[in-house]
């Protein structure tokens, strides 16, 4: 389907994530097929180019050769005739004869030398240098052109596996809400699919324009070769004929009829003014926006950190950004290259709403259901908001280094089986408080937030942030106290499961008293 796809049966936009997925693998099939077209056009052509310009400069090295060899043999065959006949020769009977025909055989030799020395400047001037670039543009195509090619290739398989991660991710968020379980976050996974669906974008892009370049390079080293033959085919026919000073070579010269000369054509029998336009190929669609699963997104001002041996830091930096999921996860996300704090507020805004949110910027990440802090506080003109998990490791054995960079086992399987256990207040929320035991229900999703690739640096679990818009703090304050409620009803009904597991355990085990 993918290669029949033409840019005329190609959407001009798509609603939903899956479609723009399935639009997207089509539509790279059918690039993916011309770029390969196009690169081994290119190969075959340069290819071909460059053996062209070997073959013309071995028949010049070859006549030359062959020239000079000739004339070599003449002058010694006719030293070693004189040598031979002088002796015995009568000069006033065959004298003149022996003159004249001496005479015609050096000439002979002097014009076979000419006639090297017109071979080895027969070639035209642009001929090597025009060699050169052949060989660069052939070296390009068969080296750095396949690599570029199988990066592309790299990347596209990368999304692939991505959107596959992703689509488990939302099957196991779907029976996670059926069960009233803990949901894993859908919405990171779908972070990290388009980040590296922008990324095959981009390679997508990079490919076809060195392609396009080469290709255009290639047509201009054919159009400089169909020059560079015209100028050899007249030094090819101006040495075939000689035109000798001397009598004797001018008349061989005048015996040498060559046909008319052809004129170089490109590969299909076509020169460039003449090759027809390609079809235009399809376009991909606009990425549907991300705003599906997040309820809230706002530009904050985040905690500097601390910086060499803790000193330094606690002051605000401008430019991150807040986002609260459907399932109650709220990231902090702040990036160098993305900070807007030197643009206007409603720009900022803005900003924030375009700007496409990558992975590894994530700084901080909080499951708000089981925070064990969320407080809102106005400090005079400062809105601050903290929310915040147990900072507790998880458990041995837990297996923590699926990480952020990794796959997407980590969170699903831990936050399917939370293990909680009811706790003091939540200090500003009147809230109940998690214990010990939520950070074990938690610790699932401290490795799959983990920015290291071994999973052993997790993901602070505290979002301490200013916001600068009183209506988004108070909205993201009653949401937030919304979702630590829901948690609580969540932790009893996981503590009561685990309370009937252990005590089924219980009865299970045998009574040492009975076995002894």
């Amino acid at each position: 389907m993918a290669a029949q796809m033409s840019s005329s049966s190609a959407p001009e936009s798509c609603l939903f994530m899956a479609e723009w997925e399935v639009v997207r693998v089509q539509i790279h099939g059918v690039r993916r097929q011309h770029a390969e077209q196009i690169l081994c056009d290119i190969q075959l052509r340069a290819r071909g180019g460059l053996a062209a310009l070997d073959a013309w400069s071995t028949v010049l090295e070859a006549r030359k050769a062959l020239e000079e060899a000739a004339a070599s043999a003449a002058i010694k065959a006719t030293s070693e005739l004189e040598a031979r006949w002088r002796p015995v020769r009568v000069d006033a009977h065959d004298g003149e004869a022996a003159a004249w025909l001496l005479a015609a055989e050096r000439a002979h030799a002097e014009a076979r030398a000419a006639s090297a020395k017109r071979w080895a400047v027969a070639a035209p001037a642009d001929c090597n240098p025009l060699k050169r670039r052949h060989q660069a543009l052939v070296d390009s195509a068969n080296g750095s052109l396949p690599e570029v090619v199988r990066a592309w290739d790299a990347a596209h398989e990368a999304a692939v596996q991505a959107w596959q991660a992703h689509n488990e991710r939302l099957e196991s968020t779907a029976r996670a809400v059926a069960e009233e379980r803990a949901p894993p976050d859908s919405w990171l996974s779908e972070v990290r699919y388009r980040e590296r669906a922008r990324a095959v974008l981009v390679q997508q892009a990079a490919t076809e324009r060195l392609l396009e370049a080469k290709a255009m390079e290639l047509v201009a080293l054919e159009v400089d070769r169909a020059r560079v033959w015209g100028a050899f085919a007249s030094s090819y026919s101006a040495a075939c004929n000689g035109f000798a000073a001397s009598p004797e070579a001018a008349a061989m010269a005048s015996m040498v009829l060559l046909p008319s000369v052809p004129t170089v054509r490109l590969p299909g029998g076509m020169p460039p003014s003449d090759a027809p336009l390609e079809r235009p190929l399809p376009q991909i669609p606009d990425m549907p926006s991300a705003g599906g699963a997040v309820l809230q997104r706002m530009l904050v001002a985040m905690q500097a950190p601390a910086g060499l041996f803790g000193l330094g830091g606690g002051g605000w930096r401008d430019g991150a950004i807040l986002v609260l999921t459907l399932h109650g996860y709220l990231h902090l996300f702040y990036s160098d290259a993305g900070s807007t704090s030197s643009k206007p507020a409603t720009e900022d805004n803005a900003a924030a709403e375009d700007e496409e949110l990558v992975e590894s910027a994530i700084r901080a990440s909080v499951y708000v259901p089981m925070a064990t802090k969320c407080m809102f506080l106005q400090k005079g003109k400062e809105l601050v908001c903290e929310v915040s998990e147990p900072t507790e490791a998880a458990p041995a054995g837990s297996g923590s280094s699926s990480g952020a960079a990794g796959g997407g086992g980590g969170l699903a399987d831990a936050a399917a089986s939370p293990v909680v256990a009811a706790g003091s207040s939540t200090p500003g929320s009147g809230s109940g408080g998690l214990g010990a035991a939520a950070s074990a229900a938690s610790s699932g999703l401290r490795r799959l937030l983990s920015r290291s690739p071994t999973g052993l640096e997790p993901v602070p679990r505290r979002v301490y942030a200013r916001v600068a818009n009183a209506a988004e703090f108070r909205e993201l304050e009653g949401r937030c106290h919304e979702f630590v409620r829901r948690g609580q009803g969540l932790r009893a009904a996981v503590a009561a499961a685990a309370a009937a597991a252990a005590k089924a355990q219980a009865t299970a085990a045998p009574d040492p008293r009975a076995v002894c």
